[in-house]
């Protein structure tokens, strides 16, 4: 079985709004996600786009020890992007700043740590 429902679940969006991702009824999505209708290669496509996923872990044919190794690794990362795409474009562009204090700090705080050798002999 494919990894559509829990994977538009994880993501907080109903069949609508899926189907509005795909331009697709949700009742097309309702089929895909109980394997009622195949999926295109088309479609496929999107989904991996929509849900930044390989084809093979949504179509569930992917190994289930490479499936939990993959979501111990990325938990924080998919609460974040979920967290993210919920904000509006303006909180988008706020955030995008922030990081880049974040991360300005990150390099200070960094050159701060590496003391010059001529300074270590002192």
């Amino acid at each position: 079985m494919n990894k559509i429902k829990e994977l538009r679940i994880a993501n907080g969006w109903t069949q609508d709004e899926l189907g509005a991702k795909l331009c697709v009824k949700r009742a097309a999505i309702s089929k895909y996600e109980t394997g009622k209708i195949p999926l295109t290669d088309d479609t496929i496509g999107k989904l991996v786009k929509i849900f930044n996923k390989s084809a093979d872990y949504i179509l569930g044919i992917e190994d289930k020890t490479t499936t939990c190794i993959e979501s111990n690794d990325i938990g924080v990362e998919d609460k974040l992007l979920k967290k993210l795409r919920n904000l509006d474009d303006e909180s988008k562009k706020e955030l995008e700043k922030y990081m880049d204090l974040l991360k300005l700090k990150q390099e200070i705080d960094k050159s701060k740590n590496e003391t010059p050798s001529s300074l270590n002999q002192a």
